[in-house]
C-alpha cells in the first residue's frame, strides 16, 4: 500500500512541476502594417503602408516582473512586456514600457501591434543635437499568432 502511495504521489508531483515548467510560445507574422512617415523635404508626416514582414516571438518570461515577453524574432530584447495572464476569453495587452502595445488573442491568433513612440516624442537632446522629427514613425500592425 505504501508503495501504491509512493508512486501515485511521485507521478502527481513529476506532472505538476512539468505544468509549471512548461513555456508558452507562438511565432507571430505581420500581414498588414500601416502608419506615418515623415517627409523631410516637405516637413510633412504622411499616412503610409509599410513593409509587413515583422515576426514576433511571444513568450513565458524569466523575468519574474512579468509573464510574456514578446521580442522581434532573432532579437533578445523585448519590443513588449506583460504582467499579466490572458483572459477567459484567451486575450492578454502587453504594453509595459517601450512606447508599444502588443495585443494578442490566442483563441482566434491575431494580434495587433501598435508602435505609438515617434511624432510627438521629439528630444532636442538626441546624440547629433538636433530634433529627432521623424526618427520614429509610429504605426500599427496586425497579424496571426501559431503555438511554437
Amino acid at each position: 500500500m505504501k508503495l501504491k502511495y509512493t508512486l501515485f504521489l511521485s507521478i502527481l508531483l513529476s506532472s505538476f512541476s512539468y505544468n509549471v515548467i512548461a513555456t508558452e510560445q507562438y511565432i507571430c507574422t505581420a500581414n498588414k502594417s500601416t502608419g506615418f512617415s515623415y517627409n523631410k523635404a516637405t516637413k510633412e508626416w504622411n499616412s503610409t503602408h509599410f513593409k509587413a514582414d515583422s515576426k514576433y516571438l511571444f513568450s513565458t518570461s524569466k523575468d519574474k516582473k512579468y509573464t510574456y515577453k514578446v521580442s522581434k524574432f532573432g532579437s533578445k530584447s523585448p519590443v513588449a512586456l506583460c504582467n499579466q495572464l490572458f483572459s477567459d476569453h484567451g486575450s492578454i495587452q502587453c504594453n509595459e514600457g517601450f512606447g508599444t502595445d502588443f495585443r494578442f488573442n490566442k483563441e482566434n491568433g491575431r494580434y495587433l501591434f501598435i508602435m505609438g513612440f515617434g511624432y510627438y516624442f521629439v528630444r532636442p537632446d538626441t546624440p547629433n543635437g538636433t530634433k529627432d522629427e521623424g526618427s520614429d514613425t509610429p504605426f500599427m500592425e496586425i497579424g496571426k499568432c501559431l503555438p511554437f
